[in-house]
């Protein structure tokens, strides 16, 4: 067992990309009811974003992000709200 030692990196080790899917797979794993991500597909390199895609669009709860792709958004959400300095107001899709 000893030559296992060390073969596995820590996390504070591991690149954006590397710990965005690490946290991906938490989430699979957890599948907590709500999601509270700041801009969850900057580290995802293009080859990445149909997967990242996918697991929002069927992911179950809820999902209050941060993201500044309104495309993104209107793929993955079944509802999207602006908050400003005026309040909260729904977007149309």
């Amino acid at each position: 067992m000893s030559h296992f030692i060390g073969a596995v990196p820590s996390i504070a080790g591991l690149s954006g990309g590397q710990k965005g899917k690490l946290l991906l797979l938490h989430i699979v794993i957890e599948s907590p009811q709500l999601l509270i991500l700041d801009e969850p597909t900057r580290n995802f390199s293009p080859t990445s974003q149909p997967q990242v895609r996918q697991l929002f669009e069927n992911y179950p709860g809820a999902l209050l992000t941060v993201l500044h792709d309104v495309n993104y958004l209107r793929q993955v959400c079944q509802k999207i709200y602006r908050l400003d300095a005026h309040g909260l107001e729904e977007v149309e899709i």
